[in-house]
């Protein structure tokens, strides 16, 4: 309201305030029509009011404008007899009345109140009093005027210090009185007319209407489940009013009144017979409201019988059919001039229906229908905010043709132009044939029609693709930006449309310039990527390019601005080691002390005591141990310490490093971290040449197991050093059999690869049959074939008796030989490997090898010399994987794109996508996903994706993925089985609430089904109970209400007494149903 209206409401109240007090109360209302008009009438009541008390409401206006309602009560209360006896009984009516009383109905409803008799001239009064709070309709029924007033007048459970008339118990005081009102002859005759008393015919239809409102508002719930029960009254109801509707909104506060008491889950288990007759009956009456044909709405709407069809409308229980039906009625009430605002609203819950539904193509195609019904009905702003909701371009595209066309023809050209101008752009710019030409096509229709022929000319011509030269466009920037061509560079990868594109392109940019030591211009690069893990990495490769350029301070700050903590705690520590390494001592102390992993911090400080002590810094190297904060890791270096001390003939100080590492070691009080303390300390000692200190200290461990297990590190460390027999000595006293087979087998390998062929023979001969022998000669041929012992290790290969065996040791060979280096001779070895599967287990294993040593292009040489079939498929695809493990994004994607098998092709993103994700490189993962060009597959790979971040735990992150899949079904699926992970893992809350979130009905009710027996096993049957209560509810026909009925079979099999109940619920909506 603006201030001259407010001076014209103080003129018509005949209130004359200062200008400047005016100004006050004009700005302590709030600027708002309402609540200045009724301080102008509260003002014109008292003409008398002393300037205190007009400075008074002035502050409470100005702390709340909805003081002014407390202004009029207070007045009101003046009058303390009238107060009480009629006007504060009335307002308490017609807060709870569910809709507008005659004068004889309220009059007849104080008298009902106890503590009142009102006569007609004490009513009429307390209605003058009241003025304009109470306001009266064409039919002289009365109502409150406004609903700020309305929630001045009670107690909300939100706000309860807020200031109020009457609590909430008060509130269900009144209610009561209406209960008694619509009982005054009975409640069997309300269903009878009443001849000519128009009072009471009124009476007796709200009655009808909310008698059952009433009893639940009351919280008389006895009574109403008693009413409900019997079924006369809703036989009688549903006679009156044959759209069901009301019946069903009564059963409704049924189910919902045995869901709100609270009382114990047993009580809750016994109530489940009356919530499922209740539910199966709400179902059935709206599966009849289902069964009718649209024709049949139709047909209703043509007799003028729109009350009826709402009603109908209300029942049905499939939204996308409820949507078009209410658009169908919507159609009908706009071509009646005083029903338009009845359409509009109808065609706003269409709009909402629409929106909620889960199944994508249905969604799409009901938007598409509102969209014209709207641009039918004229309403073109809110037609073209539902073609912004389309998500299909062909679709959009095909609307704004036909609206277009709606605009034409009533006379909007400028509009239409614009429409056309927006389908001729979606259209143009889709890069998949697919309904791509049926919208061109009609486009040119619509056009031609108009008489836009240069426009028809224009799209005609464009009706061929141009592709952009990706890989060139890439391959440009960075040579631009390499050379110092920033600003041409920048144009050019400013012109790529392709997000995806641009982003590889910015991140090689931004790495170029830093190797181009053009340090500012990497970094504005690297900050304007609007995806934070593809900014943390190149974050880190800057980084890593201004720490191998000697720019440490500017290494630090670049680090520092990473979001990503972990990225931060590596980088940080990288940067400490080479700063170590250079004798930058104190620099290294600091940025290690900032590095905020307490484990990462223990590995970076044990980084820096190796180097001080490479250094000779043996007191630093010490001081930099004791900061160590893990007992383990700091044991550890001490020993690490201790062995570079003696070794550089310092004793002494060795000496008391190893019993400073034994005193932590002893201070530990978590065994299991104690025993592998143990046997770390074992082995440490061993190589430090200390085996008499190292075999004292695994005779005092009390588990036998972990005592085996360091016995045997023990060996294995003596047999390295060359104290052959020593290890053989100890490895004959390990009590435990498979340990000793295990130790036997180190020490054989160990031997062979210490060149000791005969040594190694002679103990893998003595270890007894079985696969750790077949794994000692495995290793055996491999350290032989590392020491170019050919011949021999064939030998030995060709000896093996068992075929499978020798197909696995040759495959072994054949990668340790990929791996030395030695390739024609590991081709040659696979060419001789006799079963097939193996051979090409071989092929993929090199493939793997070559690619992890970075030596892809010997990679790719060795699979395009295996001959063709389904072994060079598989290595190409190995080769793939490991090129995205190695973040050879580019060489992984050329390769692929290359294959000419598309389905391989398919196949081969979506395993390099599963890899990734089991590699914990999520975010990786995602865009190769996203990349594929079969929407089937992509969705699968999702969901596959979705299913592995579940399994590590990562909800969050599977939650994303699942609620991005743009397939509805297989979203359902994908969050049924990750809800039903999160139940097995014990996160009953967290399944529940995902469930919740499952749109489709029957997959919801899978995993609530599941979830149910593993509550079943637990012997959580109050759980059972409230998930049963939840799903119930929620059931609104009666084939959900049978889908989800099974859901309560475990508990009637433990409480059969609950299955009979339940026989009987179901005759009784039996009974109902045939009258």
């Amino acid at each position: 309201m603006s201030r001259h209206d407010f001076d014209q409401i103080l003129a018509h109240r005949s209130v004359v305030l200062a200008h400047s007090l005016a100004d006050r109360f004009y700005r302590a209302g709030g600027e708002n029509a309402l609540y200045l008009d009724l301080v102008a009438k509260e003002l014109a009541a008292r003409p008398l009011l002393s300037e205190p008390h007009v400075e008074d409401i002035v502050r409470r206006l100005a702390d709340d404008p909805a003081n002014v309602f407390s202004l009029t009560i207070d007045r009101l209360r003046q009058s303390e007899s009238l107060w009480t006896t009629v006007i504060k009984p009335m307002l308490g009516l017609l807060l709870v009345t569910q809709e507008p009383l005659l004068r004889e109905q309220m009059k007849q409803l104080l008298n009902l109140i106890p503590s009142s008799h009102v006569d007609g001239e004490q009513l009429n009064q307390g209605l003058e009093r009241l003025g304009g709070l109470v306001v009266i309709d064409a039919q002289r029924c009365y109502s409150l005027f406004h609903l700020k007033f309305r929630e001045h007048l009670h107690q909300k459970e939100a706000h309860l210090t807020k200031r109020y008339i009457f609590d909430i118990e008060d509130v269900q005081h009144f209610h009561t009185y209406f209960i008694a009102w619509c009982e005054l002859y009975g409640v069997e005759g309300i269903w009878e007319e009443a001849s000519s008393h128009l009072s009471e015919q009124q009476r007796r239809r709200y009655a009808r209407a909310h008698y059952i409102m009433h009893l639940y508002e009351a919280g008389v719930w006895k009574k109403l489940f008693q009413i409900l029960d019997e079924g006369v009254y809703g036989k009688a109801k549903i006679r009156t009013d044959p759209s069901m509707r009301s019946y069903a909104l009564d059963l409704d506060l049924g189910r919902q009144a045995l869901s709100h008491l609270k009382w114990h889950w047993r009580d809750a288990l016994q109530s489940l017979p009356r919530l499922w007759q209740y539910t199966l009956l709400r179902g059935s009456l709206a599966s009849r409201a289902d069964s009718y044909p649209r024709e049949a709405f139709l047909l209703l709407l043509l007799l003028e019988q729109e009350t009826k069809v709402l009603g109908l409308a209300e029942l049905l229980t499939n939204p996308y059919y409820k949507a078009d039906i209410f658009m169908l009625i919507a159609n009908h009430l706009m071509m009646k001039p005083d029903r338009k605002q009845e359409a509009l609203q109808l065609f706003a819950r269409s709009k909402q229906l629409i929106l909620s539904l889960s199944v994508f193509h249905q969604r799409e195609r009901a938007l598409m229908t509102l969209a014209k019904a709207l641009g039918q009905a004229r309403q073109w702003q809110e037609a073209e905010r539902i073609v912004v909701s389309i998500v299909d371009p062909a679709a959009k595209a095909q609307v704004l043709t036909i609206i277009g066309s709606m605009l034409r023809q009533a006379g909007h050209w400028q509009k239409a132009k614009q429409n056309w101008k927006k389908a001729a752009y979606i259209l143009l710019s889709i890069t998949v044939s697919e309904g791509r030409m049926d919208g061109l096509i009609a486009l040119v229709k619509a056009l031609g029609q108009a008489g836009q022929w240069q426009e028809v000319e224009r799209v005609i011509h464009s009706m061929s693709d141009e592709w952009w030269q990706a890989r060139a466009v890439s391959e440009l920037v960075v040579a631009l930006g390499k050379a110092g061509y920033q600003q041409e560079a920048e144009r050019i990868f400013l012109a790529i449309s392709d997000q995806e594109q641009r982003m590889n392109v910015s991140i090689k940019l931004a790495i170029a310039l830093g190797q181009a030591e053009q340090w500012q211009e990497a970094e504005r690069i690297i900050s304007s990527m609007p995806d934070e893990e593809r900014k943390a990495a190149a974050l880190s490769e800057l980084a890593l390019a201004l720490r191998q350029a000697g720019q440490w301070q500017e290494a630090e700050r670049i680090i520092s601005s990473m979001p990503d903590e972990e990225r931060k705690a590596v980088a940080l520590s990288e940067l400490a080691l080479a700063l170590g390494r250079v004798g930058q001592w104190q620099e290294t102390e600091r940025i290690i002390s900032s590095i905020p992993d307490e484990w990462m911090k223990a590995e970076a400080l044990s980084g820096l005591v190796i180097a001080l002590r490479r250094v000779g810094q043996w007191q630093e190297a010490k001081l930099g141990i004791l900061s160590i904060s893990d007992r383990e890791q700091r044991v550890k270096t001490f020993i690490r310490l201790g062995i570079a001390l003696g070794q550089a003939d310092k004793w002494q100080e060795a000496e008391l490093c190893c019993q400073e590492a034994e005193r932590i070691f002893l201070a530990i009080s978590d065994q299991e971290q104690r025993m592998n303390v143990f046997i770390k300390l074992a082995r440490v000692l061993g190589q430090a040449d200390k085996r008499q200190e190292a075999e004292r200290i695994i005779s005092s461990m009390s588990d036998e197991e972990r005592k085996g297990e360091a016995w045997g590190e023990l060996a294995l460390v003596l047999g390295q050093a060359g104290q052959w027999q020593e290890a053989e000595r100890i490895i004959s006293s390990i009590p435990n059999e498979e340990r000793k087979v295990t130790a036997l087998s180190r020490l054989a390998v160990a031997l062979g690869q210490a060149e000791q062929w005969q040594e190694a023979k002679r103990i893998i001969g003595s270890i007894p049959g079985g696969w750790v022998k077949v794994e000692a000669w495995s290793e055996l041929v491999i350290a032989l074939g590392q020491a170019r012992q050919w011949q021999e290790a064939e030998r030995i290969i060709y000896s093996m008796p068992d075929r499978r065996v020798k197909a696995i040791t040759l495959s072994r060979l054949t990668i340790a030989l990929g791996q030395a280096g030695q390739w024609q001779k590991a081709e040659r070895l696979i060419g001789s490997i006799p079963d097939e599967w193996m051979k090409a287990e071989a092929w993929s294993e090199l493939v793997i090898a070559l690619g992890q040593a970075g030596q892809w292009q010997e990679a790719e040489r060795i699979i395009g010399s295996i001959p063709g079939g389904w072994v060079k498929v598989e290595a190409w695809s190995e080769l793939v994987i490991a090129l995205g493990q190695a973040g050879q994004w580019q060489k992984a994607e050329r390769i692929i794109y290359s294959m000419p098998d598309e389905e391989r092709k398919a196949a081969t993103l979506s395993g390099l996508a599963i890899a990734l994700g089991q590699a914990g490189q999520w975010q990786k993962a995602e865009r190769i996903i996203y990349s594929m060009p079969d929407e089937e597959r992509k969705a699968a790979t999702l969901n596959r994706l979705a299913l592995v971040l579940g399994q590590a735990g990562q909800w969050q992150k599977a939650e994303r993925i699942i609620y991005s899949m743009p397939d509805e079904e297989r979203k359902a699926a994908t969050l049924s089985g990750l809800a039903i992970a999160l139940g097995q893992a014990g996160q009953w809350q967290k399944a529940e609430q995902l469930i919740g979130s499952i749109p489709d009905e029957s997959r919801r009710t899978q995993a609530i089904s599941h979830l149910i027996r593993v509550f079943a096993q637990q012997k959580e049957a109050d759980h059972i109970v409230s998930l049963v209560q939840k799903e119930w509810l929620r059931a609104v026909s009666r084939e959900q209400a049978c889908e989800v009925f099974p859901l309560v079979l475990p508990l009637i099999a433990e409480h059969t007494e609950l299955g009979i109940e339940l026989y009987h619920a179901f005759a009784w909506v039996d009974s109902f149903l045939q009258g």
